[in-house]
């Protein structure tokens, strides 16, 4: 669609070349083709994307501007609904085959991949060899499984986003991306995977990621990462290699969780935490400071 279109059905403005896009994304996830969501003006040298969604400010750049007086975040739903239509990830009917149900539209399923009985495969998903899918799973339109993948009974994948924003009240979006899971990654019992609304969600290779989890829109988990039961990741979060984190932990939004970290059982993280650090507690510290201090409570 023209942006020219976009501005028009919106009320917004645009300056630059009228280009054709494809989706809205955000702007490390977009490309030339999209509209790179901007809430940073130092973020536009960092996009692929020609054209960039921004509230009215003065920025020098070669790049086609669409500005907004809504927010952001009202805007970027704007955009997406329009874009929707050409979104390849929208579900279409199903139909029942050998006790499964399997979108109309085009599902692959690799060699030696076993789909146990009542699991639910929307549209346009891609399961790879040697996977296992146990009964009563749902894995969610767009959605691309790896190989040698095992995701437990009542597991969702590609859940709708949890994205709200306000206009006459608080709304909901259910998302325009993907969840991508890469080969070797084992997944629970009554898990909950949503699908990105403006980027995907990503399971890096050969983590594990337990029982009774809920992982937010847009999350990034990286390779050999281990995530016990009954931890909630919320959205946007970036957890990179190697990191553990045990039970009943709550991790909020656009927390960026360094290599090789630890974080024990029950800690609440509410900031970022450096490569190789173990932390603890409410809200999560580095693990003997918190240690220390629990004594010293202890004592008075």
């Amino acid at each position: 669609m023209k942006i020219s279109e976009l501005t028009k059905l919106c009320g917004y403005e645009f300056f630059g070349e009228d280009l054709d896009v494809c989706s809205i994304r955000c702007f490390d996830h977009a490309n030339e083709n999209d509209i790179a969501i901007i809430r940073d003006l130092s973020c536009i040298k960092q996009t692929k994307a020609k054209c960039v969604l921004l509230s009215p400010t003065v920025v020098n750049t070669n790049k086609t501007i669409l500005f907004t007086c809504d927010s952001i975040d009202l805007a970027s739903v704007k955009l997406g609904k329009l874009l929707k239509e050409k979104n390849p990830y929208k579900e279409q009917k199903q139909y029942k085959r050998q006790g499964h149900f399997f979108a109309a539209g085009n599902v692959k399923i690799g060699k030696g991949t076993v789909i146990g009985p009542n699991v639910c495969i929307e549209a346009n998903t891609v399961i790879g060899n040697d996977c296992y899918i146990s009964s009563n799973a749902y894995i969610g339109a767009g959605t691309i499984l790896g190989n040698n993948i095992k995701v437990g009974s009542g597991t969702i994948i590609g859940a709708d986003s949890f994205y709200h924003y306000y206009d006459q009240g608080l709304q909901e979006f259910e998302g325009l991306g993907r969840v991508i899971i890469k080969d070797g990654v084992s997944i629970g019992n009554n898990t909950i995977i949503q699908r990105g609304t403006f980027s995907d969600t990503i399971i890096g290779v050969r983590s594990k990621i337990g029982n009774l989890i809920d992982i937010g829109h847009d999350v990034e988990i990286g390779c050999d990462c281990k995530v016990v039961s009954q931890t909630g990741i919320a959205s946007n979060v970036k957890i990179q290699n190697n990191v553990i984190i045990y039970g009943h932990v709550v991790i909020a939004n656009h927390v960026c969780i360094g290599e090789n970290a630890v974080i024990y059982a029950k800690s609440l993280v509410t900031k970022n935490i450096p490569q190789n650090q173990h932390v603890s507690g409410i809200f999560a510290q580095e693990h003997k400071k918190e240690l220390r201090m629990q004594a010293k409570l202890r004592r008075i």
